[in-house]
């Protein structure tokens, strides 16, 4: 006899009656009110060990109820050893609950138990604020010391990661997420009726990040936008992070220490890129933020710009509009060169490419590049042999009209040429072992391709 159930199935029935009935009003429902077991003395001696006092505090931890939450992980706290994470969530229990003193209590003793918690840190001060500790609170908003960590970028315009991609997350302990929020270009205003430099692709957040993660929002400025700021920096540098401060506190995204600007300036956008990082800096380092930016190859020759630190671009290091480059997302050919006698002023983290797409020519001229990367349909494409792909027939795709004879090169990031160019970049770069490695970008499709293993050997330090 399946128990279970029999169980499961009685009690929807009595959820049923109780909710469904016509008469349902004549009488008490006792499903309108949370049913906490500990209470009952018929369950509460099945709700005595540990295990099950865990599953039941996370529980309600995670549907909201954190009255019910915080009291059963006070009794876990009479019966197991201290934990950090406990006492981060009964402080954040109480803060829900509006009793700050005792918040600021377990947050304090989750932070003498872990120090270089960047989570428990802000709530810790957050907290500390609404007693009206300010001294206390500000000493703690100091800028938090840069941590090397496993690290992903998302660059999607919605947060709305998959379980797959959740799982990633977890199974290879990424602690920090940079997630795109915005791109900054110049399009048409949509008051003023002419181009101007806007914000435009924002993401949107069904889901809200990993709490135990720190998030760091990524802006990617356009050549073409910082032309036209030219001389107004100031002006847009405070409509930026003004933004970004705006979404963070939109969508309860809390666990910030950094923001990083990508840009791929050039000698004659240098100038007014680096006033724009300057003052950016300097107003985010008020709220204990720091800025970092990406570096792209041929930068490493330049002036470092006026940031905390860099990420080196190790992905689009080829000519991706010629039809005559083999891969333009990853060769090692690509990036030797500019490793003779590299030696940049400033900490470089590295971000190595995950990812795959396809790059359509007609008549050897560049027309896109196509997301799709499944060209095996024999009736619609040939593949040649030096593994580009030949458009059989007319047809859609992504909304453009591919015709017979245009040929797409499937680009992909290969395991092999990863390692090749992580090995001369890393060892020739790194100033100490205190660096993290991104990965671009948290894509369960291009990310499946590669096995456990090879995505623990890219994160490795060498």
């Amino acid at each position: 006899v399946n128990h279970r159930a029999e169980i499961n199935n009685y009690v929807l029935s009595i959820y049923r009656f109780y909710n469904l009935f016509r008469r349902k009003s004549e009488f008490y429902n006792p499903f309108s009110e949370v049913i906490n077991p500990l209470e009952s003395p018929m369950l509460a001696d099945d709700f005595s060990d540990m295990e099950t006092l865990t599953t039941l505090a996370e529980f309600y931890f995670k549907i909201g109820l954190y009255v019910s939450s915080r009291s059963v992980f006070e009794r876990l706290d009479v019966m197991a050893p201290p934990e950090p994470l406990r006492y981060q969530k009964l402080g954040f229990c109480c803060e829900r609950c509006g009793d700050y003193q005792t918040a600021a209590r377990y947050y304090e003793q989750a932070d003498l138990l872990d120090g270089r918690n960047l989570w428990n840190l802000r709530r810790f001060g957050s907290v500390l604020r609404r007693l009206g500790r300010t001294d206390d609170a500000i000493a703690i908003k100091k800028i938090t010391p840069y941590q090397a960590y496993n690290s992903i970028y998302h660059w999607k315009t919605s947060y709305n990661p998959t379980e797959s991609e959740l799982a990633f997350l977890q199974a290879h302990q990424i602690k920090r997420l940079y997630i795109r929020f915005f791109d900054v270009a110049l399009d048409n205003h949509w008051l003023e009726g002419q181009l101007s430099v806007v914000p435009i692709a924002t993401t949107t957040f069904p889901q809200v990040p990993p709490s135990n993660m720190e998030v760091v929002p990524t802006i990617y400025i356009t050549l073409e936008a910082i032309r036209s700021i030219n001389g107004k920096e100031a002006d847009y540098a405070d409509r930026i992070v003004t933004r970004i401060l705006a979404m963070a506190t939109r969508h309860n995204i809390e666990n910030i220490n950094e923001v990083q600007f990508d840009c791929d300036w050039t000698k004659t956008t240098r100038n007014s890129y680096f006033e724009l990082c300057r003052i950016a800096k300097d107003s985010l380092h008020k709220k204990g933020i720091e800025l970092s930016s990406t570096i792209r190859l041929h930068q490493l020759g330049d002036d470092c710009p006026p940031i905390n630190r860099g990420v080196l671009m190790l992905y689009n290091t080829g000519a991706l509009k010629s039809a005559q480059t083999k891969n333009s997302i990853l060769n090692y050919s690509h990036v030797a060169p500019y490793m003779k006698n590299a030696n940049y002023r400033m900490h470089l983290d590295f971000a190595y490419p995950t990812f795959a797409w396809g790059i359509w020519f007609r008549n050897n001229k560049f027309k896109a590049i196509l997301r799709t990367t499944d060209f095996s349909d024999r009736d619609y494409y040939q593949q040649r042999t030096d593994g580009t792909y030949k458009v059989l027939k007319d047809h859609f795709l992504e909304s453009h009209e591919l015709l017979r004879g245009d040929i797409i090169r499937l680009e992909n990031s290969h395991y092999d040429e990863i390692i090749k160019v992580k090995k001369l970049t890393e060892s020739t770069l790194k100033n100490d072992n205190e660096y993290s490695v991104i990965l671009y970008h948290l894509d369960s499709a291009t990310l499946s391709k590669y096995t456990p293993c090879e995505i623990e050997s890219i994160y490795h330090h060498l």
